[in-house]
C-alpha cells in the first residue's frame, strides 16, 4: 500500500520521503486538500512503467493492424465464389506442406 503525504508535508519532509523512495522502494502519493495528486516512485520503477507504455503502445498498434487485416480477409472471403475455397485450400495446403 502506498504511503500518502500531504504536499505541505512533501515541502519540510523532501528529503525524507526521497529516502523513503530511494531506500525503502515505498511508492508515495502526494494529496493535496485529501485528493491525490501525483506519486513519487524510483527512477528504475519509472523506466519500467515507461517500458510497459511502450510495449502496450506496440500492442496495441498490432492489434489495430491485425484487425485490418481481418477485416482485409473477410472483405475477400466474400467476394470468392463457393467453387474456388477447395482450389485454394488444396494450393495452400501444398504451399504449407513445401514450406
Amino acid at each position: 500500500m502506498p504511503r500518502a503525504i500531504k504536499a505541505t508535508d512533501l515541502r519540510r519532509r523532501t528529503r525524507q520521503v526521497l529516502d523513503w523512495v530511494r531506500v525503502d522502494g515505498e511508492e508515495i502519493v502526494v494529496e493535496s486538500y485529501n485528493t491525490p495528486q501525483a506519486v513519487i516512485i524510483s527512477y528504475s520503477d519509472y523506466l519500467t512503467y515507461k517500458e510497459l507504455e511502450r510495449a502496450e503502445a506496440r500492442r496495441r498498434a498490432l492489434v489495430g493492424e491485425l484487425q485490418q487485416i481481418a477485416a482485409e480477409v473477410s472483405q475477400r472471403a466474400q467476394e470468392m465464389a463457393d467453387e474456388d475455397v477447395p482450389t485454394l485450400v488444396s494450393e495452400a495446403i501444398a504451399a504449407a506442406r513445401e514450406s
